[in-house]
């Protein structure tokens, strides 16, 4: 069952990028939905092998060694600096995905065909049972760390690779000396050389590299308040992910909220649902511009159903 649904939204997702008709897929899950979407969003990627190949003379080259900088500086950062640094990092990916459709951002760069595009933007989880991937997707914590550090399951920010001697060596001994930024981070890419004319890949359990993630939650008290199943995802799958806490949002909830992500109770402010609004972004804006620090708050004096 888990293979059918897989290899039919793997269709749909294929289908969607082929039918050259859409500038961007936005993926929405929910609850068991969010495995399968995780899923989906990292087989595709290590499907779509050309749309992971750009070439030193594209912006696209450019805007993947910028989300590569923007990686490293989130994974060295402190707590103090981790919010503006996920910032500039989101912002990174959002501009390396539009150098990754047809044309680039404003339509001057190079033609893509279907199959070299990427268009998948955001993964926005509620209710996500991912939180708990120690023995959902594995035996034990040992066992997810061991699995991560083989790139069985991507992370965000991607896991990096060094340029090895045999790489290094192609890329020095080719006509002319490559620049500086050629070579990246020397702590590590997400892509490696592939061929010449100048040619490099993103590697295979990098989609995070331009693909935004959002996971709102609603932590639990007592089991029946709020939703157990739900949770941070930062901590697991790594800081690029954007964790939203209803519970600063607007309190406590009284009820059990695993299917309340979206609910409205009329005459009621609903901080849920800006939230959700504000992660599906339908205008695409960096998220300087979406303004995720003048998300509403709801004193918890006031909630009374959720």
């Amino acid at each position: 069952m888990r293979r059918a649904i897989r290899d039919r939204g793997l269709k749909l997702l294929t289908d969607l990028h082929d039918v050259n008709a859409y500038e961007r897929i936005i993926m929405v899950a929910h609850s068991l939905g969010t495995v399968i979407a995780y899923d989906l969003v990292s087989l595709l990627w290590a499907e779509r092998r050309n749309a992971l190949v750009v070439r030193e003379n594209e912006p696209a080259f450019e805007k993947l060694r910028a989300v590569e900088i923007a990686a490293h500086a989130l994974a060295g950062t402190t707590e103090r600096h981790r919010d503006d640094r996920r910032r500039a990092y989101r912002e990174a990916q959002r501009t390396f995905r539009l150098a990754l459709r047809s044309g680039g951002a404003d339509g001057n760069a190079r033609s893509r065909r279907p199959d070299e595009e990427w268009l998948i933007s955001d993964l926005v989880t509620l209710g996500s049972p991912l939180t708990h991937a120690e023995f959902l997707l594995s035996r034990n914590p040992n066992d997810l760390r061991d699995k991560i550090v083989r790139w069985l399951f991507p992370t965000n920010w991607p896991q990096f690779q060094k340029i090895q001697s045999e790489q290094r060596k192609k890329i020095e001994d080719r006509p002319g000396r490559p620049p500086p930024e050629v070579f990246g981070p020397p702590d590590g890419l997400f892509s490696y050389f592939l061929a010449s004319p100048e040619t490099w890949s993103m590697h295979h359990s990098a989609p995070f590299s331009a693909v935004r993630w959002t996971n709102i939650y609603d932590p639990h008290r007592r089991i029946f308040q709020g939703d157990i199943i739900s949770g941070p995802l930062a901590s697991v799958f790594g800081n690029g992910i954007l964790d939203i806490n209803l519970r600063d949002l607007r309190g406590q909830s009284s009820v059990f909220s695993h299917t309340l992500y979206w609910a409205i109770t009329p005459g009621r402010p609903a901080p849920h649902v800006e939230a959700l609004r504000k992660a599906v972004d339908l205008l695409d804006r960096p998220d300087s511009e979406i303004g995720w620090e003048n998300l509403d708050r709801q004193a918890p004096a006031d909630i009374t159903r959720i």
